[in-house]
């Protein structure tokens, strides 16, 4: 998957409103907010650090994948289940359906 590479990391920015997903070189991505409770800007926090995260998780999930298909847990009733959560969610960041 062609993404943009490094460590990204969320941090806020301070002549904004906005949480920035960034890596050494590049912004990837703003959160921001207007005119938001408290418990709203909490809630942009968490989405920026989950965004963040993707690319992590993303590698996490191929590895997963990997390992149920190696071990052949994944034509256990249990892992066919988590396999197919799997393959949605990389099919999901991937941009297209499962």
């Amino acid at each position: 998957m062609n993404n943009t590479q490094g460590d990204w990391r969320a941090i806020i920015d301070d002549q904004g409103p906005y949480w920035l997903i960034r890596n050494d070189e590049h912004i990837i991505a703003k959160v921001g907010w207007g005119d938001l409770t408290n418990i709203e800007i909490k809630e942009v926090e968490a989405d920026a650090h989950l965004i963040a995260a993707a690319p992590d998780l993303y590698e996490a999930l191929l590895s997963a994948l990997g390992s149920l298909v190696a071990l052949g847990i994944q034509n256990q009733s249990w892992g066919n289940e988590v396999t197919e959560y799997i393959k949605k969610a990389l099919a999901k960041a991937e941009g297209r359906e499962l």
